[in-house]
């Protein structure tokens, strides 16, 4: 025993990284980190980490939870996903940060990466539409200058943006560092619709943690046939662009903003089939990184899956194919009355609202009954929490006041 212990501290460097790079299961990776100092500083190394979980991997982000609102109160509570990183109990979005009282009675918009975009309550800061960005792993929440008021118009869509979004493409060149008062570099994109009777318009908006104040509202739409799908107002982010979904009657549409340079465009989704006997599409991000359509069928017991057939982003058209039918193994009970469904990026998890409030596995097609850990909440107000693994490790270990804690130092 004590040979072995010698001959690895024997090893240099390089070998061990090999070793490291090699460990499947993150948890045993973290576990190593806290063996000792040495294996801690090579694993937390930035290179380190994304050799381990390349940007594009469909490993590199992990479902943490659920943010849900409670259903009398009104306060946002953190739900575990089994094995979550982040706790293993239910606790109250405040709790996350220091004097955060003012986000009991935020309303909850969206999640990507760690990061919680929030409305906060016009009863706590006297404006309609003031926003922040919570980030759960630094226990950090920025609040964003109230949106301009020049333009009269209801939010209809938003996303929130981390500095990899931003860069992905345009090579690895660094974020733009936060300007004064902000906690790290990130985009909000805003869109909002004015109704002027039958006539519709939607507006964009971005802010950047770097330049401090909201981009002046650019038309992002102007056609009076299409509309926002019915559903959650959350972006899905690929490879730097978010799209939302929107429809008119017999077409699907995304709106397409680019994260780098705030350009829009439209595209049509070539669709090869007739109506469908199915509740509210979901936009996603599917494990291997295509965007997807998650159609659930009106009776629960099947997820027809589009895949888009085309790697651009940009105007025109995208064909899409229907690359999988998946037979949900649920209680047989009709779903027949509105719901909302989200899925988490890459997470190959569905939640969707039955009447059993189910979480399902878009690979297997096993559901499991989440009704006991959403009891007094209200679960269409759910947002999935993805947090991304080499952002999580460094929250915890890339500290070294927090490692001498670990260490007992």
């Amino acid at each position: 025993m004590e040979t072995a212990a010698a001959t690895a501290i024997a090893l240099p460097d390089e070998v061990f990284r090999e070793i490291l790079v090699r460990v499947a299961d993150p948890t045993a990776l973290f576990r190593l980190a806290m063996a000792c100092k040495r294996w801690c500083a090579l694993i937390v190394d930035s290179s380190f980490l994304r050799r381990r979980w390349p940007e594009d991997s469909p490993n590199s982000t992990t479902l943490a939870g659920f943010f849900v609102a409670e259903t009398h109160g009104g306060r946002s509570v953190f739900v575990p996903a089994p094995r979550s990183p982040i706790s293993s109990s239910r606790r109250f979005l405040s709790s996350f940060y220091e004097a955060a009282g003012f986000l009991d009675n935020a309303v909850l918009l969206t999640s990507r990466r760690g990061l919680l975009l929030v409305q906060i309550s016009q009863r706590e800061c006297g404006e309609p539409n003031q926003l922040a960005v919570c980030n759960v792993l630094a226990g950090t929440c920025d609040v964003l200058p109230p949106l301009p008021h020049n333009v009269n118009l209801a939010i209809s869509g938003y996303t929130v943006l981390t500095a990899s979004d931003c860069s992905s493409n345009g090579g690895h060149r660094p974020p733009p560092s936060p300007g004064p008062g902000y906690s790290s570099f990130f985009k909000v994109l805003i869109h909002g619709v004015n109704i002027d009777g039958a006539r519709q318009r939607f507006y964009l908006f971005m802010f950047s943690s770097d330049e401090l104040s909201w981009t002046e509202p650019q038309v992002c739409l102007n056609h009076d046939d299409i509309r926002k799908a019915h559903g959650r107002g959350s972006a899905v982010v690929r490879r730097g662009t978010a799209h939302w979904l929107f429809n008119c009657t017999s077409n699907f549409y995304t709106l397409n903003v680019s994260a780098d340079t705030g350009s829009v465009s439209l595209t049509k989704l070539l669709i090869r089939s007739g109506p469908f006997d199915t509740l509210a599409p979901q936009l996603s991000i599917a494990a291997d990184g295509t965007m997807a359509l998650l159609h659930l069928r009106r009776d629960g017991s099947h997820i027809d899956i589009w895949t888009c057939q085309e790697t651009g982003s940009g105007g025109g058209a995208a064909e899409w194919l229907r690359t999988r039918i998946l037979e949900l193994k649920r209680p047989k009970s009709p779903l027949n009355y509105t719901f909302s469904i989200c899925a988490g990026e890459r997470s190959n998890m569905l939640f969707f609202i039955d009447p059993f409030e189910n979480v399902a596995n878009l690979q297997t097609g096993t559901t499991q009954d989440v009704r006991g850990q959403f009891k007094g909440l209200d679960s269409e107000s759910t947002i999935p929490l993805m947090v991304d693994w080499p952002s999580l490790f460094m929250s915890r270990l890339g500290d070294s006041e927090k490692r001498c804690m670990w260490y007992n130092l």
